[in-house]
């Protein structure tokens, strides 16, 4: 059995003697695969993040591909997508702390998720803290129109929708006074 790479073609492996796929368990917990020929610039990230590993990451971002940390595949996922699927992943602190955008959404193929709408379906309220912290919106929405909280609730994280409902009441508190004090003003 032959794995393929990891974020283009790697989340489907293959038997090289026979047509059949590996069982579902087995491959890696993302988004449905990319075209198995899928080569772009920041491959290589995308593969660090989705396996989880910081020292390879920390050496591709130290060594040239710095312009790559939003890069996206065919499905529109970064980097930062295939950290937030991983719980309490190391590479999605290293990512938002190198300058990575957490609020990329995917393609149309990827449902328009971000990676907050990818760790609160997958129930990580660890990633969804370091997200929160470096400013990830709430408010937006994927293709089905449904927030992040939306979709803790449909998956039943009863942790990160807490999480979630907590940051969004102060989200809302800081746009009233925002929007309360340019109000006053005039």
């Amino acid at each position: 059995m032959k794995l393929l790479n990891v974020i283009g073609s790697t989340h489907t492996s293959i038997n090289i003697n026979t047509q059949s796929t590996v069982p579902a368990f087995v491959k890696p917990k993302m988004l449905d695969s990319s075209p198995e020929d899928e080569d772009f610039p920041g491959r290589l990230l995308h593969q660090a993040a989705l396996w989880d590993n910081t020292e390879l990451l920390e050496d591709l971002l130290a060594g040239g591909q710095q312009n790559f940390i939003n890069s996206q595949d065919s499905w529109g996922r970064t980097p930062l997508h295939a950290a937030a699927i991983t719980d309490n992943s190391k590479c999605l602190q290293f990512l938002l702390n190198s300058g990575a955008d957490p609020n990329i959404q995917c393609g149309l193929r990827g449902e328009k998720k971000t990676p907050l709408h990818l760790a609160a379906e997958h129930g990580h309220v660890k990633n969804i803290l370091s997200l929160l912290q470096h400013n990830a919106d709430l408010s937006i929405r994927d293709s089905k129109g449904m927030t992040g909280i939306d979709l803790a609730e449909k998956c039943g994280h009863v942790k990160c929708v807490m999480v979630l409902k907590e940051a969004s009441g102060k989200f809302f508190i800081k746009i009233f006074y925002f929007l309360y004090n340019i109000w006053c003003i005039y």
